[in-house]
C-alpha cells in the first residue's frame, strides 16, 4: 500500500515546528559567524566557533530536509482526501459510466504527477524523501499506464462512432475540427456525446503533458534545452492517424487490394502495368494517397491546425492557472 509510509500525524503543525527550529538555527549559525569575524579573536576560539557553525549547519540542513519530507507527505494526504471528495462529488462510478471514470483517474493522475514535479529535486540526498518518492513514481507509472490505455480506448470508440468515414472526405475531418474547437464547449446545441469525446480528447492531452514533464524533472541538475527521446509522439495524433495508417494497410498492402497479382494490376488510369512491377508503383501511389488526405480530405489543415493545435493550447492554458 502506497500510503504506509505515511504515519498518522499533523502535517501543519509538524511543518511549523520544523520550520521554527530551522529559523533558530539559522539565527544561531548567523550569530556565530558574526562572533567569527571579530578583531583579535585567537586560533582556539576561531577553530571552536567553526566546529559551532558546522554543526549548526548541519542541524539547519536536516531540519530543511526534514520540512520537505513532510512538505511531501502533507501534498500526498491532500491528494488522496481531493480523491476520495471528487468520487464522493461525482456519485457511484458505475453509474456515471465510462466517462466519469476516466475524469476521477485522469484527476488522480494528474494531481500526483504535479506532486512528483513538485518535489523531484528535493528526494536525491534524504533517504526517507526518496524512500517514499520512489513508491510514487511506481504508483504514479501504473496509475498513467491503466488511465492512458482507458483514454485510448474511449477516445477511439468515439471517432468511429462520431465520424466513421473519417478520414475518406472533407466532412469528417471538419467534423473533428468542430467538436475539438475550444468554443464547442460553450455551444448548447452540441450533442452529449460530442461533448464527451471532447472531455476525452482534453484527458489524453493532459495526461501525455504532464507524464512527459514528469520524465523530464528526473534528470539532475534540470537542463533547460534537454530534448524529449526522439521515439517521443503525440498520443492524440496517433490516435487520429490510426484510421488513416488502417486504411493504407486495406488499399495497399492487403491481399484484397491485388496489388501483388501483377497479371491482373493496373495503373489508377487503367494503363496495363506490363513490365512495371507493382512494388514499383507503390510508393507512387502510397505518395498519391497520403497528398490526398492530408491536402483534400482535411486531416492536416483542418484536423490537426484547426482541432488539434487549439485544443492543445486550451489544455496547457488550464494547467498553467
Amino acid at each position: 500500500m502506497i500510503m504506509s509510509p505515511i504515519e498518522t500525524t499533523d502535517p501543519a503543525a509538524e511543518l511549523a515546528k520544523a520550520q521554527s527550529h530551522l529559523d533558530r538555527l539559522l539565527k544561531l549559525q548567523q550569530h556565530a559567524d558574526d562572533q567569527a569575524a571579530g578583531a583579535g579573536m585567537d586560533e582556539t576560539t576561531s577553530n571552536e566557533n567553526n566546529d559551532a557553525a558546522t554543526s549548526l549547519y548541519k542541524r539547519a540542513k536536516e531540519a530543511q530536509e526534514e520540512i520537505q519530507f513532510i512538505q511531501l507527505q502533507r501534498d500526498v494526504i491532500n491528494l488522496v482526501n481531493d480523491t476520495v471528495k471528487n468520487s464522493q462529488r461525482d456519485g457511484v462510478v458505475n453509474d456515471g459510466g465510462a466517462e466519469a471514470a476516466l475524469s476521477i483517474a485522469k484527476d488522480q493522475c494528474t494531481s500526483l504527477g504535479l506532486v512528483l514535479i513538485r518535489h523531484a529535486n528535493h528526494h536525491g540526498n534524504n533517504t526517507k524523501m526518496g524512500q517514499l518518492y520512489v513508491k510514487l513514481m511506481a504508483w504514479y507509472t501504473n496509475l498513467h499506464k491503466d488511465t492512458r490505455q482507458m483514454t485510448c480506448n474511449l477516445f477511439r470508440a468515439h471517432l468511429q462512432k462520431e465520424t466513421p468515414e473519417y478520414p475518406s472526405n472533407l466532412q469528417s475531418s471538419t467534423v473533428i475540427a468542430d467538436i475539438f474547437s475550444p468554443s464547442s464547449a460553450q455551444q448548447t446545441h452540441q450533442q452529449q456525446q460530442q461533448k464527451l469525446w471532447l472531455d476525452v480528447a482534453k484527458c489524453l492531452i493532459e495526461l501525455q503533458i504532464v507524464h512527459d514533464a514528469v520524465q523530464m524533472v528526473q534528470t539532475r541538475p534540470i537542463d533547460s534545452n534537454k530534448h524529449l527521446s526522439t521515439q517521443w509522439r503525440f498520443d492524440i495524433v496517433d490516435e487520429l492517424c490510426r484510421p488513416i495508417a488502417e486504411r493504407l494497410r486495406y488499399h495497399f498492402l492487403g491481399e484484397q487490394s491485388g496489388l501483388f497479382t501483377a497479371s491482373s494490376a493496373s495503373s489508377p488510369g487503367g494503363v496495363e502495368l506490363d513490365k512495371v512491377s507493382t512494388m514499383d508503383r507503390l510508393p507512387e501511389w502510397l505518395f498519391r494517397y497520403l497528398r490526398e488526405i492530408m491536402e483534400n480530405h482535411g486531416a492536416h489543415s483542418v484536423v490537426m491546425i484547426e482541432g488539434v493545435q487549439p485544443l492543445t493550447d486550451a489544455v496547457i492554458d488550464s494547467l498553467l492557472e
